[in-house]
């Protein structure tokens, strides 16, 4: 099942908001205090991502166990083994991202799974890495898990797991650390825009093909535009189409998935202007370019490419 996530920052709190604070200690399965209203346990297996054409993918298998004699509803809080890789949680839902601490995020899953005494549940939790594979295996270590119950309350157990990225030749022994870029490094192409009108009374239009590059594999959820124009001046679509956009306004979101590292998207932008707008130069526009990770916005490794200038012409052909 693909996971829900909000659109806002959510506090983490209620069904799962005790686990941020146990894993953001950091602290250990053994160290972790039980729940004492239940026996909800977590084990996990080690994660190995697979090389593919698009990044490592790979499935975390955790396995919940009911030893209480009630059945009980459960929920998880987990880490990522590189910022922005989660993609399934099968069959948890209804997950939210809290804060990122010492720079891994946490999310929480709940909602829909019960287990009958004495019985487990398996989750399966998937993640994609957008990063360049290597002809070397490599590894991430700490990855943790908590269990909690419906009710909410401490984590009834805490266990970790490392994350291992298979190389190219197929090995998985020797494997050095995987870093992860914290900085975006995208750049954004711009051109004049020459805005036209065929019959008297109606608006200006025109459009605009855009590049947007990515370079490097930081953490990303989607990358968003701000379009500073002259007055009246407005973004009224972008092909291809993406919803939600802020159309007509002054910002869009770049259609399609998140980037791999190296990956260049091509789209094109329309915009238009007030029918009473005299023809002539309107001005200079410029665009924002900025990588979001959920709510929090990426700092940028070069920041001027992420800003190019355009001019703006009206020209009436009526």
């Amino acid at each position: 099942m693909a996971i829900t996530m909000p659109i806002g920052r959510r506090i983490a709190a209620g069904l799962l908001g005790s686990a941020l604070a146990a894993l953001a200690a950091g602290a250990p399965a053994a160290a972790a205090p039980k729940q004492t209203s239940d026996t909800l346990s977590v084990t996990a297996q080690q994660l190995v991502l697979e090389p593919t054409d698009r990044g490592y993918v790979g499935t975390l298998r955790v396995t919940v166990t009911n030893g209480s004699p009630t059945a009980q509803a459960f929920g998880l809080t987990f880490t990522e083994p590189a910022v922005g890789s989660l993609t399934t949680t099968d069959p948890l839902a209804g997950c939210v991202y809290l804060e990122k601490v010492n720079g891994v995020r946490q999310i929480n899953c709940g909602g829909g799974a019960v287990i009958e005494p004495g019985a487990s549940q398996l989750v399966r939790i998937g993640f994609q890495v957008l990063t360049r594979t290597r002809d070397y295996p490599m590894i991430v270590d700490g990855g943790q898990i908590a269990v909690l119950p419906e009710t909410g309350g401490i984590p009834a157990d805490t266990t970790t797991y490392a994350t291992l990225f298979r190389s190219t030749k197929g090995k998985l022994r020797n494997p050095v650390p995987y870093v992860q870029d914290t900085l975006s490094n995208a750049s954004i192409t711009a051109h004049d825009v020459t805005l036209t009108r065929t019959f008297p009374g109606a608006e200006y239009h025109g459009e605009m093909r855009v590049t947007v590059t990515w370079n490097g594999d930081a953490g990303h959820d989607f990358l968003q535009v701000e379009a500073n124009l002259p007055a009246g001046a407005l973004v009224t679509g972008t092909d291809p189409w993406l919803e939600p956009n802020g159309f007509p306004g002054t910002w869009f979101e770049v259609p399609g998935r998140k980037f791999m590292a190296g990956e260049s998207r091509t789209l094109t932008v329309y915009f238009s202007a007030p029918a009473d707008t005299l023809p002539g130069a309107l001005g200079t526009g410029s665009f924002n370019l900025r990588a979001q990770l959920f709510v929090d916005e990426l700092a940028d490794v070069s920041p001027t490419d992420n800003t190019p200038s355009f001019a703006l012409t009206a020209v009436d052909q009526t």
